[in-house]
């Protein structure tokens, strides 16, 4: 009776013990979803860098074909004004004056649209030289015109030979100055923007990398730790659902819920061989005594026998054997007896184990719907991760389509450089043509021309950089949606998971309805073992009675000894 399980011990440890099982499945799915939510974050804050950047390069894109603009009317300012000066007649000299004003209300008005975009010291110190420039030219260019419409050929010939020349030069130097500032900055702009997308993409790959051997070190995990050992114990309560007894607990030395679960197994099976142990105990001593009550029958017939067919004088000697037997029949009944109340004892406290076991039983069955929960919650933040990772790939495509609408805009910035190139060519042939008096034009069309050409190459090159940022948001797009196809995996993993916690489940329903037969078989046990004792207890009153027949009959052979004397002396006597 000592060495019977006490499984209340198993049932208290199974509601204090931390759930490490279900440590071990969510743990790494969180450290996952982290490492996901951490590059997504970065992936973000690198893609809104890299729409900062683009924003900026394509507001130094657009100040850059300003004061391209602004470079050629300075040229057009200058050569209307050398044509105005050396106009043949005075109507001539006017339509030249009406083209000065509107070349200077264009050149205000890409003024107005250039200074607001001024931002630092160096271009404020840049734009202020070239307003400086702008009006002193406006004055001279007056001052010159002035002396044209009052006849003084000469002094307008000496302001436009000497003031007019230098404040031209120091004109365009400026113009030319900050748009080389600017130029520079939007390279460095495209640079910036280039940079950030390659290194956006180097991480991208790294933390895919990183999570995919996360993934294969989480599954490979999962299967050692969890779905295997669940399996072989389902097979294992399976087999003792059919009272297979000869079957090895497996897992009994982990210090989860698995340990927990092949523990209580145990109990299980050990309650099942004491209760068949004593199953056979109380056969035997229903046969023992069946066997035993037969012999005294037998016996006390055979005596009766010998009693009826002998002679009177041996129905005492066997009245005499009668009682010895009785007697012996007594103490096996009173043995009996107190082995059948011991088997019954043992029957109760069998019954109370097994009742212990299904309440075990039971609270595994919770623990397991509880996994179940957790890694169904588990499948909903890997569901989350992907629609985050999705969200950032929409981004990528939008700052894709901005960085394709300033490739337009470059495209645009081209185009109009190689019409001002042709210009400056028709120009140049029209100087050709005019001989002397238009050598001053061929050498402002020239420097229109180099300078169509310099925005044609700087808008190349802008060109060249935008297609890099398309190339690396499309690696981006591809890498994220990688990082998607990667969670959607983990899902996969977490619904075979669920399937064979489920199943877990099934299994373990299924030991309560065999825990709860074997309560009723053990049950059935103890009622018979009371019957056992209640038969012993009758066949010792039995016995008893039998015993005091014995003495009776003892005393009545002797009277009938008695009788059969005085009859024998009486038939002699007659």
């Amino acid at each position: 009776m000592s060495a019977v399980a006490k499984p209340s011990e198993y049932l208290n440890k199974s509601r204090s013990i931390l759930l490490s099982l279900r440590y071990l499945i969510i743990g790494p799915i969180i450290i996952l979803f982290t490492a996901f939510m951490v590059t997504g974050i970065f992936a973000i804050a690198r893609i809104k860098m890299m729409s900062e950047s683009a924003k900026q390069a394509s507001l130094e894109t657009t100040a850059v074909s300003i004061l391209g603009k602004m470079n050629e009317m300075s040229q057009e300012l200058r050569a209307l004004a050398s044509l105005a000066h050396n106009a043949r007649d005075s109507q001539e000299r006017y339509s030249y004056l009406v083209e000065i004003r509107k070349a200077q209300l264009a050149f205000s008005g890409a003024w107005t649209a250039y200074a607001p975009t001024v931002a630092g010291p160096e271009e404020q110190r840049l734009a202020h030289n070239l307003r400086r420039a702008w009006q002193q030219f406006l004055a001279i260019e007056s001052e010159g015109a002035a002396l044209d419409r009052a006849g003084e050929r000469e002094l307008a010939d000496a302001v436009f030979a000497g003031p007019f020349r230098k404040s031209s030069l120091t004109f365009r130097t400026a113009v030319n100055d900050i748009l080389a500032y600017r130029q520079t900055r939007a390279f460095e702009r495209t640079a910036t923007t280039d940079e950030i997308g390659q290194t956006s993409r180097m991480a991208v790959t790294v933390a895919l990398i990183i999570a995919a051997l996360i993934t294969l070190a989480i599954s490979w995990l999962i299967i050692h730790r969890v779905a295997s050992p669940i399996a072989s114990m389902t097979q294992v309560m399976r087999r003792l659902a059919e009272n297979e007894c000869d079957v090895v607990i497996p897992n009994r030395g982990r210090r989860d819920e698995i340990g927990e679960m092949a523990a209580a197994v145990q109990v299980f099976k050990d309650n099942i061989l004491r209760n068949l142990a004593l199953e056979q105990e109380a056969a035997f001593a229903r046969a023992t005594a069946d066997e035993q009550r037969q012999s005294l029958m037998r016996d006390m017939a055979d005596s009766f026998e010998s009693a009826v067919g002998g002679i009177i004088g041996r129905v005492s000697s066997s009245a005499q054997e009668l009682q010895l037997t009785a007697r012996t029949m007594t103490m096996t009944a009173n043995q009996t007896a107190a082995q059948s109340t011991g088997a019954a004892s043992a029957a109760e406290q069998a019954a109370t184990n097994v009742g212990a076991v299904a309440a075990a039983a039971e609270e595994l069955g919770t623990s397991v719907s509880e996994i179940a929960r957790q890694v169904a919650g588990s499948a909903h933040l890997a569901q989350d991760a992907v629609a985050q990772a999705s969200q950032t790939a929409g981004l990528v495509r939008e700052l894709s389509e901005a960085v394709s609408r300033i490739g337009d805009v470059t495209g645009l910035i081209s185009t109009i450089a190689s019409q001002t190139n042709l210009l400056a060519l028709n120009a140049t042939i029209e100087a050709a043509r005019a001989g002397a008096a238009g050598r001053g034009f061929a050498v402002v069309a020239a420097e229109v021309k180099e300078l169509a050409s310099q925005t044609a190459r700087a808008t190349d090159e802008i060109t060249v950089h935008i297609q890099r940022v398309q190339t690396s948001t499309g690696q981006a797009v591809s890498a994220i949606g990688g990082i998607a196809s990667r969670i959607h995996e983990i899902n996969d993993v977490a619904a075979v998971i669920a399937a064979a916690v489920q199943q877990q489940g099934a299994a373990t329903q299924h030991i309560v309805r065999n825990v709860a037969h074997a309560a009723t078989g053990t049950a059935e046990v103890t009622l018979n073992v009371a019957n056992v004792v209640e038969a012993a207890k009758e066949t010792g009153a039995a016995a008893s009675q039998v015993l005091t027949s014995a003495s009776e009959l003892s005393r009545q052979s002797d009277n009938l000894s008695n009788e059969v004397a005085q009859f024998l002396g009486t038939v002699r006597a007659a």
